[in-house]
């Protein structure tokens, strides 16, 4: 069961099957996340799984616009206009900019995208190298 954080506000639960799960393990899994109001979707092993693999091209665009000048406030405000829980500024603050950290060392170490390209998340690095880490500090 791969929560999103922060957990309580996010409502996707990505449930993680592989060769050895069987089929009690996955009725009951589906079953615990719609208890817990979430909305359940089945995925392979795979790098980030689904959802943070798409999220990556979603991550580049909001560093695009955070380089060409948006706010940050700016940025949230439209996606949940949009209809999105939370603007993914807000979502970085709270989940931490740590976690960012370590997934772009293991998008990086994977070959996923080149250290210093435009949009890899230089910005959000530069964050934690300072010890800004979000709400956590």
């Amino acid at each position: 069961m791969h929560f999103f954080s922060p957990a309580n506000v996010m409502k996707l639960l990505e449930n993680v099957r592989t060769d050895a799960t069987d089929a009690e393990t996955l009725v009951t899994i589906m079953d615990l996340g719609k208890r817990l109001q979430k909305v359940c979707i089945l995925v392979g092993v795979c790098f980030g799984f689904v959802s943070n693999r798409m999220s990556l091209k979603y991550q580049q665009q909001v560093e695009f616009l955070l380089e060409e000048g948006a706010l940050p406030a700016q940025i949230d405000k439209a996606l949940k206009d949009f209809g999105f829980a939370m603007g993914p500024c807000e979502m970085a603050d709270l989940a931490g900019i740590d976690v960012f950290h370590n997934i772009r060392a293991e998008q990086i170490k994977e070959g996923q995208i080149v250290e210093g390209a435009p949009g890899t998340g230089s910005l959000q690095e530069k964050l934690y190298q300072a010890g800004r880490l979000g709400m956590k500090n």
